[in-house]
């Protein structure tokens, strides 16, 4: 059954930043580029009706090794958002400095 309206998420991805930056697997998501320093800029197939949209990152840079401990967090990148694109990075916890990572994974809710 597919959900549609505000209460559905309108589009997720599993993105691979290290090496070169690829999309695993996505919804509503039409092309990635890589506009630097790790961060990804994801074009939507349908585009928001507005700006009033939520956001939800993640990722996990782990190699699966065990012992690998060091937190990233994922964000948005942009100040204001816009209604086609949505801007994502991963940056290591203590340091704020970007990032790759081996999922940097997105999700956006809002109006279409």
């Amino acid at each position: 059954m597919a959900f549609k309206g505000e209460n559905a998420c309108q589009m997720w991805a599993n993105i691979k930043t290290t090496g070169t930056m690829t999309i695993r697997d996505s919804f509503n998501v039409s092309s990635i580029t890589n506009v630097g320093s790790n961060t990804a800029r994801l074009d939507l197939t349908t585009s928001f009706a507005d700006t009033n949209y939520c956001v939800v990152c993640s990722c996990c840079e782990d190699d699966f090794s065990n012992t690998s401990r060091t937190p990233r967090n994922a964000n948005p990148t942009r100040k204001r958002f816009v209604t086609g694109s949505i801007y994502v990075n991963a940056a290591r916890y203590e340091e704020g400095n970007s990032s790759a990572v081996d999922q940097l994974l997105v999700a956006a809710f809002g109006n279409q």
